[in-house]
């Protein structure tokens, strides 16, 4: 009665983790595509190991501008921009994992399969899926 519930709050299970990047990203300098992706992998790997899982899928998510775009607005924002993902599970033979070189591995590998060019990308995200603790793989 009167919306009070008595109930103990609990904390709600984590399904996804990850990191993204989408301002002033262009590889048009000495730092490539690949060194972003290894940068945000690491960055995923640190997250999961401060919560303790690991996981199976992996989701990249890129912006790519589109075709006939002015300049942003704001100095080097991404601008108008596609949002494009493509998932993939991690093999069985490493799954499941946080490692942030396989899970750059994997995503160079989606980034090839959107075939867009790196001059097009405004921005870029890796989440982890599928996600399992510490004491569930052990098992």
């Amino acid at each position: 009665c009167l919306g009070v519930d008595h109930r103990p709050v609990q904390k709600a299970v984590r399904k996804t983790i990850g990191a993204e990047c989408n301002y002033g990203v262009r590889f048009d300098g000495p730092y490539g595509l690949d060194y972003m992706m290894l940068g945000l992998a690491k960055e995923v790997e640190k997250r999961m190991e401060y919560v303790g899982v690991t996981g199976k899928r992996i989701t990249l998510k890129v912006m790519q501008r589109k075709e006939g775009a002015s300049e942003p607005a704001k100095f080097l924002g991404h601008g108008s921009c596609h949002h494009l993902s493509k998932s993939r599970d991690i093999p069985t033979s490493t799954a499941p994992t946080r490692h942030s070189n396989i899970i750059s591995d994997i995503g160079m590998k989606l980034f090839a399969d959107l075939g867009i060019s790196k001059d097009e990308v405004r921005g870029m995200g890796i989440t982890m899926s599928k996600l399992s603790t510490e004491a569930e793989n052990a098992v």
